[in-house]
């Protein structure tokens, strides 16, 4: 684990990019200039997990350091645990579901989340699950469309929070898929007091794993 976060925290967003492209040999990826989509085509679950893997500034930290399960900069930088967590996150999940995008430009507008938009008008699938959440146990919804998705997420422990943005700000009111963004154990994002509680980000991996499991691939009844 800690070698795999900490080489995506030290790296800029078109490494990341690269990484994401040379975990991808198992799987069919679509591509745009600020998105990757992997399709699992062996997976039953048809879930669609998301994160982005641009950072506030797109510069890596300077410095990283390690304090027991933390994860923390010199204080000179941010450390981009917003989203970096995130795409490992899904990139360890990813063998589970049918689809995980990966989007760029989520910290000015979410412009790979519209890109794929209008990309792909035509992608369907059961629900978004992004993995781009502060905190340890947070549920977001922006657009809340689906009382029965939102109780089937609470099902499993999380508590509904308010946020400002995310990438499924843009993609639930063009699709018409219920979201929910996850938290991922960071805090103090987009400051240089930012941290990565390395416990929380896989105890809540391993949640997120026990949800698609349990998931029966039934459609979620909108409002």
């Amino acid at each position: 684990m800690l070698s795999m976060i900490k080489d995506l925290i030290m790296m800029t967003p078109e490494q990341v990019r690269a990484f994401i492209l040379e975990q991808a040999c198992r799987f069919e990826v679509v591509e745009g200039a600020d998105f990757v989509l992997l399709i699992n085509n062996d997976a039953k679950k048809d879930l669609c997990l998301v994160s982005h893997y641009d950072t506030v500034g797109n510069t890596p930290p300077k410095v990283l350091k390690q304090e027991s399960n933390i994860l923390h900069t010199d204080g000179t930088s941010i450390l981009g645990g917003d989203d970096r967590a995130g795409v490992y996150a899904c990139l360890k999940l990813a063998d589970s579901v049918r689809y995980t995008l990966f989007c760029d430009k989520e910290e000015i507008g979410g412009l790979g989340a519209i890109e794929f938009c209008e990309s792909m008008p035509h992608f369907t699938t059961k629900a978004f699950i992004e993995l781009d959440r502060k905190g340890n146990n947070d549920s977001v919804y922006y657009d809340s469309i689906s009382l029965d998705f939102e109780e089937w997420v609470g099902s499993f422990g999380w508590k509904p929070n308010t946020g400002s943005f995310s990438d499924i700000s843009k993609l639930t009111p063009y699709f018409n898929i219920p979201s929910v963004n996850l938290s991922v154990g960071y805090y103090n994002a987009h400051s240089k007091r930012e941290i990565l509680d390395l416990d929380v980000l896989e105890t809540n991996i391993c949640r997120v794993k026990r949800m698609i499991d349990e998931y029966d691939n039934r459609p979620f009844a909108l409002d």
